[in-house]
Parts: structure tokens; C-alpha cells; sequence
């Protein structure tokens, strides 16, 4: 009968024999290693929370989890932040994500003032849609008056917070009706003061006047249109590019994808116009860096929408595209020449010589075309910005 030999216990290389199984204890002190070690790791993380600038100039708050401060600013550089404030603190990540998102929920973008009460709302929205949410206001008249001008919504509930079951039951039925009475009383007087000019066209209790359109509301409407056109554009360029898009500008495009879809329902123009260009110059920079984008594109675009203010971004944009792309061939036409002159690989290197001198008259400057026009139809001989270049190299490459 055949036995399975096995060696003694100070013969095994880090084995023991119990109950006829056998245990490999060099595995058993590694597991218990990398344990220790990860326990150890884990426990001297700590979070910190962060004040920083973007390279865009913006500030944001927020909280990052690190060995010491040192590596959190490592982090935070990486991510292109400039640190403003940076200390240690119990928050934890999720924590402040989570206060961020309920602090959000309110229609306001700001935080509370002192002596400003919270009012929970129900309501039905220019497009038919039942929304609900809290707005801020030092009383229920305000929150009335806010939330029907400022975001033209037909108020069905609205109530302190907190309030107890009898009032919530007072305010769905006549509460609301008398406060909306109260309020349409006290705009009558002060709509006596205006002229028929002056006077909204949009009524206190969220109807609309068909018989007349103000310019205000034509504005309006092409704002609403420019958010949808560009959410809608955004959103699409997301779904499509979501893993090559860089985590810095994806977050960016994110965020302000969902500020500009609840300013959608306010009256505050030029904050909505800001967004926009912020939203369409982050959009930008994101095709840039994948190269999809084209001038052409983003002059359509921003005609389209109608956005005066990004008329000076569109020329700054052009003139720094320019500049680039004549930096970059700039450096391959000299490797090219160095390729040609040393090394001798005359037929490849010639033609791409000639090809990067066709794209250099393509990319000649605005400015110079315009000079020569106003000549008075007399032809200047102006200096080409590949002749520097090209005089350099050879004077390097002769001496």
C-alpha cells in the first residue's frame, strides 16, 4: 500500500503538518505583512479641507484625502488648483459632497442671509412640469413674490419649513389663495406708479399676457434657447468623449450643465450669459485638446446664439490658435532642415519641407493681408515669420 511521503516538520521549508493539512507559512506572515502595513497606511491618511483657485481663475472649496499636507498640495497642484487655504479637518469627502448637493437643492445659488426664512414649495413651471423644492425669503409674502416672478412658477403649496400638519393643511387651501390676493393688492399699487411701457407683462399669479411681448421677454426666449442649444450640445459631446475627456474640464462641464438647466427658470440675464460663455469656453477646451475643434465651428455657433460678449473671446481665441500652429511648424521645419542638411534623407525630408511651407501661407496673419490691401493697391514685400527661423538654422548650422 503506497503512502505519500512526507518530509519532517525541521525539514519543511516553511511548512507544519495539523489534522493532515498542510499550511504554507510563508504566505501566512506575507498576508499578515501587507495587513500591517496597509492598516498602518489607511490609518495615517486624514483629510484636508481646501481652499483653491482654478487655472481659470475661479474659486472652489472642497475636501481631499492625503498622507500629510504636503501630498494634499501635491494633489491639488496636479489637478492645476492654486491653494488659498489648506488645514486639517474631521469632514470626510462624502460629508462635503453631500452638503454641497443640499445646499444646491434651493433655488438660490447662494447661502442664506441672516433673519431669511426657509419656504418648501410646490409648484408647476412654464413648460407644465411639477417641481418642488425650498426657496429663501424673510416671509412667506416674498417667497410668493419670488418664486412667481423671478421663476414664473403657479405656486400650488407653499409653507414654512417645519411647520406643524394643521398649518400645511391651512396653506393648500385658503392660506394660499389669501396670500396670493395680498400680493396681487400690493402689486396693483405698485404698478400704478409705471407706465403701460414699464409694466411686466408677466402677472403676479405666473399667467402670461399674450397681447403683448415686451423686448425683455424676446430676450428671454433667446436665452432659454441658447441653454437648451448649448446643453443639449454638452451633453452630446459627454456621451461621446466621456473617457477622453479630461477629469478636470469634464467635471467643469458637468456643473455647469446643471447651474445653467436651474437658471433656465430665472430672470437673472447677465449671470445666465456669464455661464454661457463659460460653459461654451470650457466646451472649447475640451475639443481643442482632442482636436475636433475648428474656427469656423465656434464662429457659427456663437452668431447662432446670439451672444455679443463672446466676440472678444472669439478673436483671442483665433489669434492664439495662430500662434500655436505657427510655434509648432516653426519646430518641424527645423527638425526637418536638421534631417536634411545632416542626415542626409533628402527626398522625404524635401517634401515635407514643401508641404509645411503650403500650410505656412495658408496660416499667414490676418494683419498682413490687411496691410497690404491698404496700400493702395501696392503689394509690400513682407518678411515671412519662417525666414527668422531658417536664418538662425543656417548660421548654426555653418559655423
Amino acid at each position: 500500500m503506497a503512502t505519500d511521503y512526507q518530509l519532517p516538520a525541521r525539514l519543511a521549508y516553511g511548512k507544519t503538518v495539523a489534522d493532515g493539512q498542510t499550511r504554507d507559512l510563508r504566505f501566512v506572515f506575507f498576508h499578515c505583512f501587507v495587513r500591517i502595513k496597509f492598516d498602518k497606511k489607511l490609518s495615517q491618511m486624514a483629510n484636508f479641507k481646501y481652499t483653491a483657485v482654478n487655472d481659470e481663475g475661479e474659486k472652489t472649496e472642497g475636501v481631499i484625502v492625503a498622507g500629510d499636507r504636503g501630498e494634499a498640495r501635491e494633489k491639488l497642484h496636479g489637478l492645476r488648483m492654486s491653494v488659498l487655504i489648506l488645514q486639517e479637518t474631521e469632514e470626510t469627502p462624502e460629508e462635503e459632497e453631500k452638503e454641497y448637493e443640499e445646499a444646491h437643492e434651493r433655488l438660490p445659488e447662494e447661502k442664506a442671509e441672516e433673519g431669511m426664512v426657509i419656504f418648501v414649495f410646490e409648484a408647476i413651471d412654464k413648460e407644465g412640469k411639477k417641481v418642488d423644492g425650498t426657496v429663501e425669503a424673510k416671509d412667506s409674502l416674498n417667497a410668493l413674490k419670488r418664486l412667481v416672478r423671478d421663476y414664473h412658477f403657479q405656486v400650488t403649496f407653499l409653507c414654512e419649513e417645519g411647520a406643524s400638519e394643521g398649518e400645511k393643511a391651512r396653506m393648500k387651501g385658503s392660506g394660499l389663495v389669501n396670500l396670493k390676493k395680498e400680493l396681487q393688492e400690493k402689486e396693483k399699487i405698485i404698478f400704478a406708479e409705471l407706465t403701460e411701457e414699464e409694466k411686466p407683462v408677466i402677472d403676479v399669479l405666473g399667467g402670461e399676457n399674450e397681447e403683448a411681448v415686451s423686448p425683455q421677454k424676446k430676450v428671454d426666449k433667446d436665452l432659454i434657447s441658447a441653454i437648451d442649444n448649448l446643453t443639449k450640445d454638452a451633453d452630446g459631446f459627454l456621451a461621446t468623449y466621456h473617457d477622453q475627456v479630461d477629469p478636470y474640464l469634464k467635471l467643469h462641464l458637468k456643473d455647469h450643465i446643471e447651474r445653467l438647466l436651474v437658471l433656465r427658470a430665472s430672470n437673472n440675464t447677465r449671470h445666465i450669459k456669464k455661464m454661457l460663455i463659460s460653459l461654451d469656453k470650457y466646451l472649447t477646451k475640451a475639443r481643442e485638446r482632442l482636436g475636433l475643434i475648428a474656427d469656423k465651428e465656434l464662429e457659427d455657433f456663437v452668431e447662432r446664439i446670439g451672444i455679443e460678449e463672446s466676440e472678444g473671446y472669439i478673436r483671442n481665441y483665433e489669434s492664439e490658435l495662430r500662434a500655436r500652429n505657427m510655434d509648432f511648424l516653426k519646430k518641424i521645419f527645423v527638425f526637418e532642415l536638421k534631417n536634411l542638411f545632416r542626415k542626409g534623407k533628402w527626398g522625404l525630408s524635401f517634401k515635407k519641407l514643401l508641404h509645411i511651407g503650403r500650410v505656412f501661407l495658408r496660416l499667414e496673419p490676418s494683419w498682413e493681408k490687411e496691410k497690404k490691401i491698404k496700400e493702395a493697391g501696392r503689394v509690400t514685400d513682407t518678411h515671412h515669420p519662417l525666414w527668422p527661423e531658417i536664418h538662425r538654422f543656417i548660421g548654426v548650422l555653418f559655423l
